[in-house]
This record gives C-alpha cells, structure tokens and sequence, in this order.
C-alpha cells in the first residue's frame, strides 16, 4: 500500500477538487465553474489511467523500485532549487500585479503556471542527475506516458484556444492552462528520451572498450 501512496494521493486530491467545483457549479449554475470543472476532471482521468497502467506494469515487471541515497540526495537539492524558484516566481508575480498594477492573467492561470513552471524545473534537474526515475524503472516507457499525456492536453489546449479567445481583456484565458501544461510535459518527456540515448550510448561505447581491452 505504501508504495501506492503518491498514486492514491493525487488522484484522491483531484477527485476532491472536481467534486468540490461540482458542487459549486450545481449551487451557484454559474458558467465560471465549467472550465475548471473540466479541466480538473481531464487531469483527474489522465492520471489516473497513468496510475492504474504504471500499477500494472509494476506488477507484471517486479523489479527494484527505490532511490538509493545519491539519488536522494540529488532529489533534496532538485526540491530545493524549484521551491525557490517558485517562490521567486510567485514574488515576480506579486509584484507585476500589485506594484505594477498589471494583472496578465486570472489567479488560476497564474498559480497553475507558476507552479507548473517549479515541477518542470524540478523534472528536468532529476532527469540529468540520474533521480527522476528509480533503478529498475524504464526510462523511455516514461517519457512515452508523460510524452502522450502532454501532447493530449497541448491538443486540448490549442482546441479551447480556437474556440475561445486566448487573451481576454488583455489578460491569458483559462485556455492557456491545458497548452501550457502539455508543453511542459512535453518538455520534460523530451529530456527523458535525450538523457535515455545518451546513457544507452555510453554504455555501448563502455562495453565496446571493455570488449576492446579483454
């Protein structure tokens, strides 16, 4: 059950989200709630079919799933730099709105890109220091997940752009949520595939030299 837990956690916080927009929603009927409404129930059902596919894999694939201490060690000091930078982030953003009293986007779209922009800084440092993903997990079956997950939400995402305006009174719409947080996924799958090919080459040139010794 432990090992299941972050899966059980986001997946119950999103669900909790969606009923809570729900309930807003039947309430107030105001069409303000539709948008978050979908897109929390978009997430809610992407990660969870992420989930239950990476559960079943794991299952049929037994192998060693924890991070040994260099990679923790490499995880605390990629937490450590996206926490500041988002919290440098959110200090720009404070300031653009209420020292420069310029609002270019809805809180929504604010927090969500602000806090997208920390787990994609996140993401990449652990993919390049070797602590994104365990020793036994496959790196490319990775990329390819968090590669299909982003290109689905860039595509519903350029969709709610064409059919909404992508700025509204000279503020980002809602729409900007879906393309932008499947671009940094996209972004982040692309690492994944690089550093995967660099390491797989370098193991080659490695065996080729082990060859050429003996």
């Amino acid at each position: 059950m432990k090992k299941y837990l972050v899966f059980i956690l986001v997946n119950s916080f999103l669900m909790l989200a969606d009923v809570v927009l729900l309930i807003c929603w039947l309430i107030t009927k105001k069409e303000e709630f539709m948008y978050p409404l979908g897109v929390c129930t978009g997430l809610f059902v992407s990660v969870f079919l992420v989930s239950l596919i990476s559960i079943l894999i794991r299952k049929k694939t037994p192998c060693q799933t924890h991070f040994d201490e260099r990679q923790l060690k490499s995880r605390g000091d990629c937490y450590f730099v996206s926490f500041f930078f988002l919290l440098f982030c959110l200090l720009v953003d404070g300031m653009l709105r209420y020292v420069l009293e310029y609002d270019w986007s809805s809180y929504l779209v604010g927090v969500f890109t602000w806090g997208m922009l920390a787990i994609g800084v996140f993401a990449i440092m652990a993919i390049w220091k070797n602590a994104y993903t365990t020793e036994g997990e496959s790196k490319i079956r990775f990329a390819i997940f968090l590669g299909a997950i982003g290109l689905l939400d860039g595509i519903v995402g350029v969709i709610s752009i064409l059919q909404k305006d992508f700025i509204v009174d000279g503020k980002l719409s809602t729409s900007f949520i879906n393309f932008f947080g499947g671009l940094i996924l996209l972004v982040v799958a692309i690492n994944l595939f690089v550093k995967y090919k660099i390491d797989k080459r370098k193991a080659e040139e490695d065996e080729e030299l082990k060859t050429e010794v003996c």
